[in-house]
């Protein structure tokens, strides 16, 4: 009977110190959400190749990336192919960007929220020139564009710049 209690405090003992050893290894909920502690990184990755996708016209790749409302797209579309959200991202891009443009600069990010960035780009010309949007007598070029997690993957929230 001795023996035997001995034993079972051992075993408790055993138990009771490899759980300790382990604790250090439970994910805390930052761990859970981000496993590797990369979500600042992969939110950075689709910005880029959302610009990428831009330079490239790749609709099928900005349907992929883009989060945002189509209305503002579908506008540039006539009524027949609004569905198609591949369709309307070529028809957009060929109303509002005459020229191609690339990604020059990340300006600026930002922790907006959970899981939510705000990025500040510039693009440039094919020709190398900063790229502007033209208003009457303004121009800018900085293109704020939000990206955040929606449906466990990270989305660009607005549609690609606009020169009217």
């Amino acid at each position: 009977m001795n023996n035997t209690r001995l034993l079972t405090v051992l075993l408790l003992m055993i138990l009771l110190v490899g759980t300790g050893c382990n604790a250090g290894n439970v994910d805390t909920p930052e761990q859970v959400h981000d496993p590797m502690g990369k979500q600042e990184e992969v939110a950075d990755d689709v910005i880029i190749r959302y610009a990428a996708a831009i330079r490239d016209r790749d609709a099928k790749e900005l349907v992929k990336l883009y989060g945002g409302d189509y209305d503002c797209l579908s506008g540039f579309s006539e009524e027949g192919v609004r569905d198609d959200k591949e369709q309307v991202f070529k028809n957009y891009l060929n109303a509002v960007l005459p020229g191609s443009i690339e990604l020059s600069e990340i300006v600026e990010k930002e922790v907006i929220g959970d899981q939510a960035y705000r990025y500040t780009l510039t693009f440039k010309n094919a020709d190398g020139t900063q790229f502007e949007v033209r208003e009457a007598e303004n121009s800018n070029h900085l293109f704020q564009y939000t990206v955040q997690m929606m449906d466990d993957q990270y989305k660009v929230m607005e549609p690609p710049p606009y020169q009217p």
